[in-house]
C-alpha cells in the first residue's frame, strides 16, 4: 500500500492574496505618545527585520504624528495672531518635522529593499512552481511503476507546497493549471483504483476538517484573525487534492457556506463603519459650516475677534473628537477643515493688520495723555486740576485698542501721575481737616471770651474794634464740614454788636459785608459762590428796574394814576441804588 501523507499547513510566504482587514482591536494605542516619542517609536519598529510586518503600524504612527504636529502648529499659530502678529511673520519649529522625515524615508528605502528582493523571489519561486507543473505532466507519460509515480507525485506536491508565494499577477492561473495537472495526473492513475479511492478518502478527511475549521472561525471575535485564517484554509484547500466526483460539489458548497458566513460578517463590519464614516464626516463638514457662521458677518471689534477665536477653538476641538474618517473621506475632511480655518484667519489677520495702522496714533493719544497728567500732578490748585484730571482720565478711556505691551507700560506712566495728584490732595485735605478741628476749637473758646467782652461806647473805637475781632476770627480758618454754625453763631452775636451802633444803614451794610469778605477771603470756594451770587443779584434787580420802567408807558396818558406812579418811581431808584450797592460789593471781592 502506498503512504500517502497528510498535507501541512502552509507557511507565512504561502499567503498570496493581499488583506484589507478593520483595524484589530490589537494594536497598541500611541494617541497619548508625544512628537518625541513618536519619532523614538518609529526609528525603533523600522530596525525590524521584515519590515512589512510592522508597516501598519509605521504608517500609523505617521497619522498620528502629523495630527499632532498640526495641532501643536495650529495653537502656536493662534497665540502669536491674537498677540497681534502677522500671519506672513509666523514662523513655527519645524526640526520635528524633519527628523521624522529622515526615519519614514529610511523606512521607505528598506521597505522598497525588501519588495526588490519580494519580487527577486517571487520570480525564482514561479520558475519552481512551473518546473513541477511540467514533471507532473511529465509524469502522465513515463514508463515508471504506479508506484514510484505515486511517489514521484507526491514528492513534487510537498515540493509544491515548500515553495513560496508568486506575483499575484500569476497566482490564480498559475494554481489554475496545476489543479488541471494534479487532476489529469489522478485521471492517469485511475487505473489503480484502490490507490485512487485511498487517496480520495484521505482527501474527503482533509477537507471535511477544513470545512469544520472555517466553520468554527464564525465564533472567531476578531474579525481581522478570523479572516486572515480563513485565508490561510483557502490556500490549504487548494493544495489538496480531489475527492470522489459525486462527493465534490457537496464539500466544496459546506466549504463555501462557511465562507460566506465569514465574508458576510466583514461585509456587514465594513458596511457599518462606512455608515459610521459617513455620519462623522457630515458632524464634521457641520462644524466646518459652524466656523464659517464666526465670520460670515464682518467682525470689528478685538473682543468679537477674541469671542469668535474661542468659540473656533472648542469647535475645531469638537471636529478632531469625532476621529479618523477613511484614508480618502479623512483626506477630504482635513483639506476642507484647513480651508475654513485659514479664511478665518486671514479675516482675522487683516483685521488686526489693518488695526495696528491705527496702533500708533493711539500711542501718541495715550503718550500725549501722560504728559498732560504729569504736568499737572504737582498742582495744589485742587478743585479746577483734580477736573482736569478726571477728564483726562475720561479721555484716556475713549483711546482705542493698543497691544498689551505697549499698553501696560503707557497705562503704569498715567496712572503714576494721576495717582500722584490725588495722594497729595489726600494728603493736604488730610492735613486740613486736622487743622480744621484745631480750627473749631479755637473759634469756640474765641466765641466763649468774646460773650465775656465789653467795648468801648465810643463809636469810632468800637467800629475799630468789631473790625479787629473779624480779622481774629477770620484768622482762626476754616471748620469741619456740618460745623459752619459756629460762623453763624459769630455772626450772630456780631450783629447784636453791630445793632448797638447808631450809624447809616448803607454804612452799616458796607461794613458788614468788609467784614464779611475779611472772614471768607481765604476760602476761594466761599468767595467763588458770593461772587455768583451777587451777580445774579444784580441781574434780578435790573431785569426788575427795567420791567418797572416798561410799566411806567402805561401811567403817561392815564388820569388818576399818579400815585401809583409815584410808587413804581420809588421802586426804580430803590432798585437802582441796590444795583449800585451790589455793583460796589462785587468790586470789593474783585479786589481781594
Amino acid at each position: 500500500m502506498i503512504n500517502i501523507s497528510e498535507t501541512d499547513p502552509i507557511s507565512e510566504n504561502n499567503k498570496n492574496e493581499t488583506n484589507v482587514t478593520p483595524a484589530s482591536e490589537e494594536q497598541f494605542d500611541f494617541t497619548s505618545f508625544s512628537l518625541n516619542e513618536l519619532i523614538d517609536k518609529t526609528k525603533e519598529l523600522i530596525k525590524v527585520e521584515l519590515v512589512y510586518t510592522v508597516s501598519k503600524d509605521i504608517e500609523r504612527l505617521k497619522a498620528l504624528f502629523y495630527k499632532k504636529l498640526n495641532e501643536e502648529k495650529s495653537m502656536a499659530r493662534t497665540s502669536f495672531l491674537e498677540g497681534g502678529g502677522e500671519e506672513s511673520f509666523f514662523v513655527f519649529d519645524n526640526s520635528l518635522e524633519s527628523s521624522f522625515k529622515n526615519i519614514y524615508n529610511d523606512f521607505k528605502h528598506k521597505k522598497a529593499a525588501f519588495r526588490a528582493q519580494q519580487e527577486k523571489s517571487f520570480a525564482s519561486n514561479l520558475h519552481i512552481k512551473k518546473s513541477i507543473i511540467e514533471e507532473i505532466d511529465a509524469l502522465t507519460k513515463g514508463q515508471e511503476t504506479i508506484k514510484e509515480t505515486f511517489e514521484h507525485f507526491r514528492a513534487l506536491q510537498e515540493k509544491w507546497r515548500n515553495t513560496g508565494a508568486v506575483s499575484a499577477a500569476y497566482n490564480h492561473e498559475l494554481w489554475q493549471s496545476y489543479h488541471h495537472h494534479v487532476e489529469l495526473f489522478y485521471d492517469f492513475i485511475s487505473i489503480n483504483n484502490d490507490l485512487r479511492d485511498l487517496d480520495f478518502k484521505r482527501n474527503l478527511t482533509r477537507k471535511s476538517e477544513l470545512c469544520e475549521k472555517a466553520e468554527a472561525l464564525t465564533n472567531e471575535k476578531s474579525l481581522n484573525k478570523a479572516h486572515e485564517r480563513l485565508q490561510e484554509l483557502h490556500t490549504i484547500w487548494k493544495e489538496i487534492g480531489p475527492v470522489k466526483r459525486e462527493l465534490r460539489e457537496n464539500i466544496w458548497e459546506r466549504f463555501k457556506a462557511a465562507t460566506r458566513v465569514i465574508h458576510k460578517k466583514r461585509n456587514d463590519y465594513f458596511l457599518e463603519l462606512k455608515e459610521k464614516n459617513l455620519k462623522a464626516a457630515e458632524k464634521k463638514e457641520e462644524i466646518c459650516q459652524q466656523i464659517e457662521a464666526l465670520f460670515a458677518t464682518p467682525i470689528d471689534s478685538h473682543s468679537a475677534w477674541q469671542k469668535a477665536s474661542q468659540s473656533l477653538q472648542e469647535l475645531e476641538k469638537d471636529w478632531k473628537g469625532i476621529g479618523r474618517l477613511d484614508k480618502l473621506e479623512n483626506k477630504k475632511a482635513w483639506n476642507r477643515l484647513r480651508l475654513v480655518l485659514n479664511d478665518f484667519y486671514q479675516k482675522k489677520n487683516e483685521f488686526y493688520k489693518e488695526r495696528k495702522n491705527t496702533h500708533k496714533n493711539e500711542v501718541d493719544k495715550k503718550i500725549a495723555l501722560c504728559e498732560q497728567a504729569e504736568a499737572l500732578k504737582d498742582s495744589t490748585d485742587w478743585k479746577e486740576t483734580k477736573e482736569k484730571i478726571i477728564s483726562l482720565q475720561k479721555a484716556w478711556k475713549k483711546t482705542g485698542f493698543v497691544p498689551k505691551g505697549q499698553s501696560e507700560k503707557i497705562w503704569k506712566r498715567f496712572q503714576n501721575a494721576c495717582n500722584s495728584f490725588f495722594d497729595q490732595k489726600k494728603s493736604f485735605y488730610k492735613e486740613l481737616d486736622a487743622k480744621k478741628t484745631t480750627n473749631l476749637k479755637d473759634k469756640k473758646n474765641f466765641l466763649e471770651s468774646l460773650k465775656q467782652k465789653s467795648f468801648a461806647k465810643d463809636e469810632k473805637e468800637l467800629l475799630s474794634e468789631l473790625k479787629k475781632i473779624n480779622k481774629e476770627w477770620s484768622a482762626l480758618g476754616t471748620v469741619p464740614r456740618g460745623k459752619e454754625s459756629i460762623d453763624k453763631e459769630f455772626q450772630k452775636i456780631m450783629q447784636g454788636f453791630y445793632n448797638a451802633l447808631n450809624i447809616d444803614q448803607l454804612k452799616l451794610a458796607e461794613l458788614k459785608f468788609r467784614n464779611k469778605l475779611e472772614s471768607i477771603k481765604n476760602d476761594s470756594y466761599k468767595i467763588d459762590i458770593e461772587q455768583k451770587s451777587i451777580q445774579k443779584s444784580i441781574s434780578e434787580k435790573e431785569q426788575e428796574v427795567r420791567q418797572y420802567e416798561n410799566n411806567m408807558s402805561f401811567f403817561s396818558n392815564s388820569k388818576g394814576t399818579e400815585k401809583l406812579k409815584k410808587q413804581v418811581l420809588k421802586k426804580i431808584d430803590s432798585g437802582r441804588d441796590q444795583i449800585k450797592t451790589l455793583k460796589k460789593q462785587l468790586r470789593l471781592i474783585k479786589e481781594l
